[in-house]
């Protein structure tokens, strides 16, 4: 939070603003995209957008917000296509339709940022996407056989081809941050795996540098092994055998990790307490139509 707030006092004075975009994956609508509309457009204003969002008619929404002329004032043109964009997404991947196939996730990590890319980034503009480099790299995944899951950046990069040009962070020893079971179980800090000698970290230790960058064009092609950690994996082997050579198109070297601090946990109760809210707030939406429809 404390870059975003910095982010902040930068665009107050900057001519050259940063926006800053999710691009990840969920089946369900977040509790925030109500808050953004209750903030943008008040209860009242709002009443027909969140009854359709909770209900998932997305293609009502859609059709109701070209004739708004108020939402269209209130966002401007510019975000009210992000608006409207988002909206279609929702429609064209289903979003809490159906069952997701295996890369879901990251084929719609892929139409998102290429709507955002194609749709708003002006020629002398970048897109910077931070994410776990399984998700950014070049390659196809093959350890997820029998599924066939294709990482959003080998789906950017046959789009953009040479535009796009993943960077992959790796670390050579110390420890790390990782879930003691499932997803928002205890955090705990484990130790960093010896690197195997045919690794790109077995390698880079061996410079004695504290950090350094490498384009992955000058590797040998018998580096085969990469340290790739997933978070619930506390009991997985660390390092993955791989191109490393094209998995990315160059890495960031750091020699020594430490585990993350201050990290906020109890974000799966947040959340559910934030569901709780909007299921009221709905409620009493829909009592007062109710209402409404009674005096008529």
């Amino acid at each position: 939070m404390g870059f975003v707030d910095w982010l902040k006092e930068y665009n107050k004075t900057s001519l050259r603003k940063v926006h800053l975009s999710g691009m990840d994956y969920k089946d369900i609508i977040s509790p925030y995209f109500y808050d953004y509309l209750l903030n943008l457009l008040d209860k009242e204003k709002g009443r027909y957008y969140l009854l359709k969002l909770y209900d998932k008619e997305f293609k009502d929404i859609l059709q109701y917000a070209h004739e708004d002329v108020y939402l269209k004032t209130k966002l401007g043109e510019e975000n009210f296509s992000l608006f409207t964009q988002y909206i279609e997404t929702c429609i064209n991947l289903g979003i809490g339709s159906q069952l997701p196939p295996p890369d879901y996730r990251d084929f719609y990590m892929f139409t998102y940022t290429k709507q955002l890319a194609d749709h708003f980034l002006k020629k002398d503009e970048k897109l910077i996407i931070h994410a776990h480099s399984a998700h950014l790299s070049n390659l196809e995944r093959f350890d997820s056989f029998p599924y066939k899951e294709i990482p959003a950046g080998n789906r950017l990069k046959k789009y953009y081809g040479d535009k796009y040009y993943s960077i992959g962070f790796q670390v050579g020893k110390g420890t790390f941050t990782q879930e003691s079971a499932g997803y928002f179980s205890k955090l705990i800090a484990l130790p960093l795996s010896k690197p195997p000698y045919n690794s790109f970290e077995h390698l880079a230790l061996s410079t004695k540098e504290s950090y350094f960058y490498y384009p992955s064009k000058y590797m040998d092609d018998g580096i085969v092994e990469l340290l790739v950690i997933p978070r619930m994996a506390r009991y997985q082997r660390q390092y993955q055998f791989h191109s490393v050579k094209n998995w990315c198109d160059a890495y960031v070297f750091i020699q020594e990790s430490t585990p993350l601090k201050n990290v906020t946990t109890g974000e799966f109760e947040t959340m559910f307490k934030q569901f709780l809210r909007i299921k009221e707030l709905i409620k009493e939406l829909k009592a007062n139509e109710e209402k409404i429809r009674n005096k008529e």
